[in-house]
């Protein structure tokens, strides 16, 4: 893939992932065949480059097919849950002040909590899914050539773990690993390098991947809170 076309394939992915929760599946198709042509990650200003993404493994088996159609159902049914919730709130400003969001994010929490029980770890991460998520991590994070991709998933992570380089800009926190908790006020957020993100399942607006620790979590991005992760994810 030339130049151009790798300034192409990133926003065509954001896009996708901005049409919502429907398109999970359908989108992997999409990052599928775009890694399969080649490198499409945009330049990274770093000293060394990109090593170029490996062709992540097809969704061909019958238990990765359930568990991608499991996931995007229970993404669906998050984000129809964070709209009804949002929706009996009052419309935040466009330009709101920091005191205003703050005070929508917590009263958003505070509505999804509200709404029912709360679920388990793996409500959204399904059972069939987690390997799949493991799969595609173990290539980027694990082995010779990986250095670099690990020091970016340390950039920002609240928690040390073992394995992975320490951030000395970072001053550790302990980020609550259950769904629907608060992400800890002020803890910093991991990097997702890109080479990792481009090969996952895209997700809507309203929500976004972290690791925390050794940890992938999936985090509502309006309301500041977990909403599930997957233990161990990182190798």
């Amino acid at each position: 893939m030339d130049e151009a076309g790798r300034e192409a394939a990133v926003p065509a992915l954001n896009r996708t992932a901005r049409r919502g929760p429907a398109t999970v599946v359908a989108a992997g198709a999409v990052w599928l065949m775009a890694v399969a042509a080649g490198p499409c990650a945009r330049p990274q200003k770093s000293a060394s480059p990109t090593p170029p993404l490996p062709t992540p493994p097809p969704p061909t088996t019958a238990a990765d097919a359930k568990g991608l159609t499991e996931f995007a159902n229970a993404v669906k049914a998050y984000v129809d849950l964070h709209q009804r919730a949002e929706a009996g709130l009052p419309k935040l400003p466009d330009r709101a002040d920091p005191a205003a969001v703050t005070a929508h994010q917590k009263a958003l929490a505070d509505a999804i909590r509200k709404s029912g029980p709360r679920p388990r770890q793996g409500h959204v991460f399904v059972a069939n899914i987690q390997p799949f998520f493991k799969r595609l991590l173990a290539p980027e994070l694990k082995g010779p050539g990986t250095a670099e991709t690990r020091e970016k998933v340390a950039e920002g992570n609240p928690e040390p773990a073992e394995g992975l380089p320490r951030d000395p800009d970072v001053k550790p926190r302990d980020v609550p690993l259950a769904p629907y908790a608060d992400y800890s006020a002020g803890a910093p957020v991991s990097t997702v390098p890109p080479p990792v993100l481009l090969k996952m399942p895209q997700l809507p607006k309203e929500l976004d991947y972290r690791f925390v620790g050794k940890n992938l979590l999936l985090r509502d991005t309006v309301a500041n809170t977990v909403v599930d992760f997957i233990p161990e994810a990182v190798p």
